[in-house]
């Protein structure tokens, strides 16, 4: 494969538009040198099921925050009543039980705050490998994308394609 061929090839894949035939041996050549990622059809779609709830992962996750969000307003209302003056005159079980309902409030926040960065983490995760989705692109029967490396080397390949164009490129 020529240095030119390359350079078109990787341009049409950032371009999501691959017009361009290649054959399996330098799509493997590609890959093998990292320039490119493959994917077969069956792993892409696998990927993009797991990716097509996200949405609604992530409106949960909001709607999460507002409840613990309205929670720790109502526990810091409840503090707020403890260091009152009137609650130094309520009778000693009343005191008590505000203050045990303080820390079954503190415990369940804790916990909930606990579920809601785990799911943020899982929700990065799955941003994460959207992005990477969003990038292949169909070409013979399998899914391409460039890589780091090869997004640099298209770079150098526009930059000096006309001393290399009719090079192989190894």
């Amino acid at each position: 494969m020529k240095c030119n061929d390359v350079m078109v090839f990787f341009s049409q894949i950032t371009a999501k538009s691959v017009s361009m035939q290649v054959s399996s041996v330098d799509m493997d050549f590609l890959s093998s040198n990292g320039y490119l990622t493959v994917m077969q059809k069956v792993d892409y779609d696998q990927g993009m099921a797991e990716l097509s709830n996200l949405n609604q992962k992530n409106i949960d996750l909001m709607n999460e925050r507002m409840t613990d969000n309205s929670e720790k307003a109502a526990l810091d209302g409840d503090i707020k009543k403890t260091h009152s003056i009137t609650y130094l005159f309520e009778d000693k079980e009343d005191k008590n039980a505000q203050l045990e309902k303080i820390e079954q409030d503190k415990d369940a926040i804790s916990r909930t705050e606990a579920d809601i960065a785990q799911k943020e983490t899982a929700i990065n995760e799955l941003i994460k490998k959207k992005s990477f989705f969003d990038r292949m692109v169909p070409i013979n029967g399998v899914y391409v994308s460039l890589t780091g490396p090869g997004i640099m080397m298209l770079n150098d390949l526009n930059i000096r394609n006309y001393r290399v164009a009719d090079r192989e490129f190894f």
